[in-house]
């Protein structure tokens, strides 16, 4: 299974990190950009340290990031992310089965920049993607 996917090709375009440690996520993150989101691009990794060893090496404009990861889990990596200057001010999206006002308060407290619970609505959930990434200076 690959973990990136492009069907643009032409100047730079639009790249998420998504940060989904659930295959069956992958599978479903894969389907909806394919069909729904063919204007981005994704790369999946499974845990904190594989996103971090990502962003040395690449660019992206926004971040998905899911709370329960093994190991460092998202809440951490969003500290991370927000102490280093390359991605202080880059637009993350924590996604979580955690649901009620408690676990969003966190996460925002935290860095995130919105805040999504599972199971969502595909409409809802990449209106909020873009919204994000226009907010970035981009789309």
């Amino acid at each position: 299974m690959s973990n990136e996917f492009s069907l643009r090709e032409g100047p730079a375009h639009r790249r998420v990190l998504i940060v989904e440690d659930d295959k069956l996520m992958w599978v479903f993150y894969e389907r909806l950009f394919k069909s729904h989101a063919r204007d981005l691009d994704y790369h999946l990794e499974e845990n904190a340290e594989g996103a971090l060893d990502y962003l040395r090496e690449n660019r992206v404009d926004a971040i998905i990031t899911d709370w329960d990861l093994p190991g460092v889990n998202g809440i951490n990596l969003l500290k991370a992310l927000r102490s280093h200057p390359t991605t202080k001010a880059l637009p993350i999206m924590m996604v979580s089965g955690r649901t009620g006002p408690g676990y969003m308060d966190i996460a925002l407290k935290n860095g995130a920049s919105d805040y999504f619970s599972k199971p969502f609505d595909v409409a809802a959930f990449l209106d909020r993607i873009r919204s994000l990434l226009r907010g970035a200076g981009g789309l």
